[in-house]
């Protein structure tokens, strides 16, 4: 899209047609006459501020649109709810429309940041402007829309009905366009469910622009650790047997991983990993990639193989060596000679992600970046 001399992203066009949906969403909730007094309205703007708060400090202040599409749907359940409390519950009532306020803070605030995030400063006059008349827009579609089906008959409770459902598919399309988002906040969940995750230098990693991640390979979890860690999306290059898995095929898919074999297993997947990981750089992505080739099978660093060169050799972007500590001798480690085996025995085990210092790619040898993630893990296995 452009306006102008500026080019805006599809990305973020979009974006800020989902802020434009929110204040559309705003303004017909409140026309509806779902808020009778102040205090009411003071309950909806305070779920705003819980929801707002909570994506800072949820994911430690990074852009995480995951929080879109779940704040969407937490806005229609709310939406529903209401309709059960008219002339109910009082505590029930005020709970519901703080509960909308909470879905709309958790909407509202990724779109807005993520926006900002992924234009040029000298843009965000356009953006601004973009979202403002997006927004108009939008309030007068919903309630030119609101007003027909008033007119055609339909009751307050069948149109606040029907707003929910329009909410439901605004979440269900967020969900197509960046599936990842998505994903990325339910491995964040789950990988902190499970484990007590700390992180180094993370804030190292650049917010744009291509780079190459080399990391050491400890257990079938290492890209969910890492992925869920990351403060945006990752490419994992990873080996083509665990990638065409059933069951987690999907998943991989959906997150755009790059299945890769040796020469010796099949040398047509393994150019054409390489040329997915071009690509992946070209158009500006994180690549993550396990230099040693396999999961470790003592809990020490294999040697890097020469294949980070020949990526680097075709796109010179920088190099950021990274490090797992405490994952070996979790049940997706090869601790015990074979993952997956018994019972799992460290639930919430103490886990460590560190990333190190920028590195320009003509200095990112293998031996070179081996000897960084050796330095980064320590004596810690």
């Amino acid at each position: 899209m452009y306006l102008g001399r500026i080019q805006i992203e599809r990305s973020v066009a979009l974006s800020a047609l989902g802020v434009a949906w929110f204040w559309g969403f705003a303004a017909l909730f409140l026309t509806l006459g779902t808020v009778h007094a102040l205090p009411e309205l003071a309950a909806a703007l305070m779920g705003i501020v819980v929801g707002a708060l909570l994506c800072v400090q949820l994911v430690g202040g990074r852009v995480e649109l995951g929080f879109a599409p779940l704040g969407t749907l937490l806005m229609s359940f709310f939406v529903w709810q209401l309709n059960d409390t008219e002339g109910g519950s009082v505590f029930w009532r005020y709970a519901s429309l703080a509960g909308v306020g909470l879905g709309g803070g958790l909407f509202v605030v990724p779109l807005y940041a993520f926006a900002q995030q992924n234009m040029r400063h000298q843009a965000l006059g356009w953006l601004a402007a973009l979202t403002l008349i997006l927004s108009a827009l939008m309030v007068l579609l919903l309630l030119s829309i609101d007003l027909g089906l008033e007119r055609l008959g339909l009751g307050l409770q069948r149109r606040q009905f029907i707003l929910a459902l329009g909410n439901v598919a605004v979440a269900l399309y967020i969900y197509k366009q960046a599936p990842e988002f998505f994903i990325r906040l339910l491995l964040w969940v789950l990988t902190r469910v499970m484990y007590r995750i700390q992180t180094e230098g993370v804030h190292k990693v650049p917010l744009d622009g291509p780079a190459v991640l080399v990391c050491n390979h400890v257990s079938f979890m290492d890209p969910l650790i890492i992925g869920a860690s990351l403060p945006r999306p990752a490419r994992f290059v990873m080996y083509h047997k665990i990638f065409k898995l059933p069951l987690v095929h999907l998943f991989f898919k959906a997150v755009k991983a790059i299945a890769i074999a040796p020469a010796k297993e099949d040398p047509a997947m393994l150019e054409e990993a390489y040329r997915r990981i071009a690509a992946e750089l070209d158009e500006g992505h994180l690549v993550v990639i396990y230099p040693e080739g396999s999961i470790t099978f003592d809990g020490e660093i294999q040697a890097f193989r020469s294949g980070i060169e020949r990526i680097l050799a075709r796109n010179p972007v920088p190099v950021y060596p990274m490090a797992l500590r405490g994952v070996w001798g979790s049940w997706f480690s090869r601790y015990r000679g074979q993952a997956l085996k018994g019972l799992p025995r460290r639930f919430r085990a103490r886990i460590r992600i560190i990333v190190g210092d920028e590195i320009a790619p003509e200095n990112a040898t293998a031996s070179r970046l081996e000897q960084c993630v050796r330095a980064l893990r320590g004596p810690y296995r």
